[in-house]
């Protein structure tokens, strides 16, 4: 049975990790995404928010 302190811990690291490939997705200016990119950053959105709501 895992300690709710190290759940909340590697909870916490994978939102980490997805917030800063959805940071690095973001951070190229709009106009040089191709339609797919913008999809992908939508779906890096949405996994970084499903993650979220684990908390």
């Amino acid at each position: 049975m895992n300690n709710p302190d190290t759940c909340w811990r590697q909870r916490f690291a994978n939102f980490q990790r997805v917030f800063l490939l959805l940071r690095e997705a973001i951070e190229k200016h709009p106009a040089q995404l191709s339609q797919l990119e913008k999809e992908g950053i939508i779906q890096r959105f949405e996994y970084t928010f499903s993650s979220l709501q684990t908390f």
